[in-house]
């Protein structure tokens, strides 16, 4: 016990330090070849637009994908040979059980046999042995599953968050230019003018809250799927192991022979979702270091275009140009019911002090009307709104959110896949000898059973010997 306890401590901590370093460099996505189904390199630029670049990040999936389905085919061949192996067993133990089983047997055969020297049971020393590696199996799964579901749900929160906060930047983008249609149509200038000028405007807000709100669907749904079998590995896995608690403790063939089960659909789904990570860490690296270019250098993605169209528009910017002034417009109203009935005057800086309902409280009557139809709510921020235009129109808002986006995703997100892909080896690693181990010993339920004859005429001879001794006292008397 003492051993085995020194072996879990060094085994866990040596996990632990595993656990708890540094995987962002895990996996080198520079380094990768990449190819299509063509067998044809494909440069690593993120474009999920190209069906070569979608065909190689699923080629990168090749290898947990097939050697999944590789390890399923040998594990089912195994467990095939071994019901085979354990069914002629019986059979030929049943044959050789009734040639011996003749009527008037000699009993010296059976008096000798009975006091023949014991010998030591090999199966006890497997077993210890099995122990052994049991133990190591459920301390390396228990830690990589661990790893794996904090590292899960790091990385699905920053791929929702990612793609939830690009759509709401666009979504403000679109109210914004429906505000300024909302404060300028019938107000400042006739309706038909105003939707005029501001159609480009509107029409490239309400394609990039569109395209956006795809993403983010598309996304939701991939994560949503790919959460779900990395989960569903990982509590297998720990079912896994506790199925080995009790097989060990149990120690019969039939609970070795289910643990075999369940170590083989652990493997293949941990190796499943491994080969779903990579490609993902692959892709999480190509798309950073396509924002280090367009921050940077200034470098437009392709994927950018399809997205989100940041490209010089001459009719974006008169369409800025014209709202400027018809806030100009909005702005000097404003200062005619202000100066008038309050003595005051207000700019785009001291807007915010400025109460629409007290002014309104002042003015006479018969002005209450026209006050109405010219200012509601939404005037202010609509007035407010200049800075936002102009970057509406140098896209310096898509910018700063990708900025952000670096410096608060990229480096976790790629840290988190990286880390549940060292998991997933760990523990798809470490289940192999654990599903030959159980594999083996789940066959030897004969050598069990005769442990337990063993055991029986152990008893036997000691009620023979007990029963020979009264009769030798009663002689004597």
């Amino acid at each position: 016990m003492t051993i085995y306890f020194k072996t879990i401590l060094i085994a866990s901590t040596a996990l632990i330090s595993v656990a708890s370093a540094d995987f962002s460099s895990f996996i080198t996505p520079v380094t990768m070849s990449r190819y299509n189904f063509k067998r044809e390199k494909v440069e690593s630029e993120f474009n999920l637009d190209d069906s070569d670049y979608k065909q190689s990040l699923v080629v990168l999936s090749f290898p947990g994908l097939l050697l999944s389905i590789f390890i399923m085919f040998l594990g089912v061949i195994a467990l095939f040979l071994r019901n085979c192996i354990t069914c002629n067993g019986k059979r030929n133990k049943n044959e050789i059980q009734d040639e011996d089983e003749t009527p008037g047997g000699d009993d010296n055969g059976s008096i000798i046999s009975e006091y023949q020297p014991s010998r030591d049971n090999p199966t006890s020393i497997l077993l210890k042995i099995v122990k052994f590696f049991v133990f190591i199996i459920i301390i390396t799964t228990v830690v990589g599953a661990i790893l794996g579901l904090a590292s899960n749900s790091k990385a699905g929160k920053d791929l929702d968050n990612f793609f939830k906060n690009m759509n709401i930047m666009a979504n403000n983008a679109r109210k914004t230019s429906n505000n300024l249609i909302h404060a300028f149509a019938g107000k400042t200038d006739i309706t038909k003018t105003v939707l005029s000028n501001l159609l480009p405007l509107t029409t490239e807000m309400n394609n990039m809250t569109q395209t956006t709100h795809r993403v983010l669907v598309e996304e939701t749904n991939l994560n949503h799927l790919r959460e779900s079998i990395t989960i569903m590995g990982y509590i297998i896995a720990i079912i896994t192991c506790a199925w080995g608690i009790f097989g060990v403790a149990n120690g019969k063939s039939w609970s070795f022979m289910f643990l075999s089960y369940l170590s083989l659909l652990t493997i293949s789904i941990i190796l499943l979702a491994m080969g779903m990570h990579i490609p993902l860490s692959a892709a999480s690296s190509d798309f950073c270091n396509s924002l280090d270019q367009y921050i940077d250098n200034d470098i437009k993605p392709t994927w950018m275009t399809n997205w989100i169209n940041c490209d010089a528009d001459v009719s974006i910017s008169d369409a800025v140009e014209f709202s400027e002034g018809e806030i100009t417009k909005l702005l000097k109203m404003i200062n005619l019911f202000s100066s008038a009935y309050t003595n005051k005057t207000y700019t785009k800086s001291n807007l915010l002090t400025l109460k629409l309902d007290e002014l309104r409280a002042v003015i006479p009557i018969d002005q209450v009307a026209l006050f109405d139809s010219k200012f509601d709510g939404k005037t202010i921020p609509a007035i407010l709104s200049v800075p936002r235009l102009k970057n509406m129109a140098k896209c310096q808002f898509v910018k700063d959110y990708f900025n952000y986006t670096r410096n608060n995703y990229c480096d976790e997100l790629i840290e988190s896949v990286n880390r549940m892909v060292i998991s997933e080896i760990l523990i798809a690693v470490i289940w192999i000898p654990g599903f030959i181990f159980a594999v083996i010993y789940s066959k030897d339920k004969r050598n069990n059973n005769n442990n337990n004859n063993d055991d029986n005429n152990d008893n036997n001879d000691n009620s023979y010997n007990d029963s020979n001794s009264n009769d030798d006292s009663h002689r004597s008397s």
